[in-house]
């Protein structure tokens, strides 16, 4: 969402001339508007956001809807956060009106619409707006998804940069990684970034922890993507608190589409108990070596022991081929860890470490083991599924399971 001189944006899509005209009648330099109307409804407005940036104020017109809960739900999948929307349609029925509040419409105007119905919809969602940091809740909830290695050098670093990446970039989607090794965490060096003090600082003052305060902290990676992290001294403990990442990861979903979080496994008993149970996926990227299959077992037993309902375990076998003979079979590995592997990513040499001497994303390079599987994550996390019978080759292939 963009604000010109300090006026919100208020984006119309009205089905009929009579609505337009009432729109047109009001009085927008009262309530610091900023009007744009168009005729339609749901299908031109999804168009329309697909190229555009999301208002701050959307008046939807749903007469003309067959299915309109659905249509509404497509439409939280497509607006970035913070939107506060405002649905128009011709059922005077509270069943309806109860179902849309609860996707999180802001209000419901049943036709013919009025210039008076509007001024007091739009007076109320302003006074809210001064009280509430926080905007909108017309979205689809942020997804947390929590990344962690079954031993060092696993490669979830690179998972995680080239993914958000992905998503911000590709699918412009709002992300924001969270690197929790404050450390010896290197994805500020994926975007060519110098490391920052902010999230050390927010455990320092974990009492001070607020949006603002966050959007401090955060290093802005592009358009749609933001970075938290920290680079502090080997010599000192890192102090983390379950409670403070808590507040963190909450308060940064508020406002984005994703958040992936880098988990150092030695951080993993200190955070765990929120940030595990939290989380909608959890990916453990490893390898097919016997200590790969070990750790991979200790860290299902823990993250099973967090599970929530609907949580999913998503298991990356990343670098295959890179000691092909100490790798154990694929279906051995299944077999002994009672678990199937979702993704496998092949061992590439090159690509990885010649963008990160670039400071570039690999994914840009748009080619190699590391594109495909991360592709393969991003789609997976969009819920994408791939068609029947389409399997990737060696270079890094996804069998899809139930999403």
């Amino acid at each position: 969402m963009t604000k010109d001189n300090n006026l919100n944006s208020f984006l119309c899509f009205v089905e009929d001339d009579y609505s337009i005209e009432a729109i047109q009648a009001m009085p927008f330099t009262h309530f610091n508007l900023s009007l744009v109307v168009k005729k339609g409804g749901i299908e031109e407005c999804l168009k329309y956001l697909k190229s555009n940036s999301s208002p701050d104020i959307l008046l939807i017109d749903i007469s003309e809807s067959k299915l309109p809960m659905t249509d509404i739900a497509r439409l939280a999948e497509t607006c970035e956060p913070g939107v506060e929307v405002i649905a128009v349609g011709n059922r005077n029925e509270v069943g309806v009106f109860r179902d849309l509040i609860h996707l999180g419409i802001k209000d419901y105007l049943v036709k013919p619409l009025t210039s008076g119905h509007l001024i007091k919809t739009l007076e109320h969602i302003l006074v809210e707006e001064k009280k509430s940091v926080q905007g909108g809740k017309f979205y689809k909830a942020g997804k947390l998804v929590t990344f962690i290695g079954s031993h060092g050098g696993a490669g979830v670093s690179t998972l995680v940069a080239n993914s958000g990446w992905e998503l911000a970039e590709k699918e412009s989607k709002k992300v924001s990684i969270i690197d929790l090794d404050i450390q010896l965490g290197i994805i500020p060096h994926f975007f060519n970034l110098e490391p920052s003090m902010g999230l050390q600082e927010l455990f320092e003052t974990p009492e001070r922890i607020d949006e603002t305060l966050i959007n401090r902290s955060m290093t802005q990676v592009g358009q749609n993507l933001t970075l938290l992290s920290s680079q502090t001294s080997l010599q000192e403990q890192p102090n983390i608190s379950s409670e403070a990442v808590s507040s963190i990861t909450q308060a940064v979903l508020a406002n984005v589409h994703f958040v992936l979080v880098d988990l150092p496994r030695n951080f993993l008993t200190s955070v765990n108990p929120s940030l595990l149970q939290n989380s909608d996926i959890i990916v453990i990227v490893t390898d097919y070596s016997l200590i790969g299959l070990k750790e991979t077992s200790r860290l299902l037993e823990v993250c099973k022991d967090k599970a929530i309902s609907n949580q999913e375990i998503f298991i990356v076998a990343n670098k295959t081929g890179q000691y092909k003979a100490g790798e154990l079979k694929r279906e051995m590995y299944e077999e002994a860890l009672q678990h199937k592997i979702n993704l496998e990513i092949a061992f590439d040499s090159l690509n990885p470490l010649e963008a990160l001497r670039d400071g570039s994303p690999v994914v840009n390079r748009m080619k190699g083991s590391i594109y495909d599987g991360v592709n393969s994550i991003v789609d997976h996390l969009l819920g994408r599924e791939k068609k029947s019978g389409q399997i990737e080759n060696a270079l890094g292939y996804f069998k899809k399971l139930k999403f």
